[in-house]
C-alpha cells in the first residue's frame, strides 16, 4: 500500500507544548488546562511527528514494532490520530 496523498496537515495548537523523559511524553494544552500522558506506541508516534518523519515511515515504524501488516498498522495510527485530534493535541490545516 503506497502512503496517500494528504490535501491536509496535521499541526500542533500554539498552545500545546511537550515534555519528554525516558519513558514518556508529558504533553500539555496551556488553553485547556489539560495534561496527557503518552507512552508506548502513542510516544513512539508522537515523537515521529516531532521528528517530521514521512508518513510512510511511521506506518513501517509501526508495522515492524507491532509485528501487524502496514493496513493494521495505518488503521492504527489513524486511530491515535483521531483521538488527539478530538483532545485537542493536533489540528488540520490545508496542506
Amino acid at each position: 500500500m503506497s502512503a496517500p496523498r494528504f490535501r491536509e496537515v496535521l499541526i500542533s495548537p500554539a498552545s500545546v507544548s511537550w515534555i519528554k523523559d525516558r519513558e514518556q511524553i508529558i504533553v500539555m494544552d496551556e488553553q485547556r488546562q489539560e495534561i496527557f500522558v503518552l507512552r508506548g506506541v502513542e510516544a513512539v508516534v508522537w515523537d515521529c511527528l516531532v521528528l517530521t518523519y514521512p508518513y510512510s515511515k511511521i506506518v513501517r515504524s509501526l508495522t515492524v514494532m507491532l509485528e501487524v501488516s502496514s493496513e493494521e498498522a495505518e488503521k492504527r495510527l489513524w486511530t491515535i490520530f483521531q483521538k488527539w485530534i478530538r483532545a485537542g493535541l493536533l489540528g488540520i490545516e490545508a496542506g
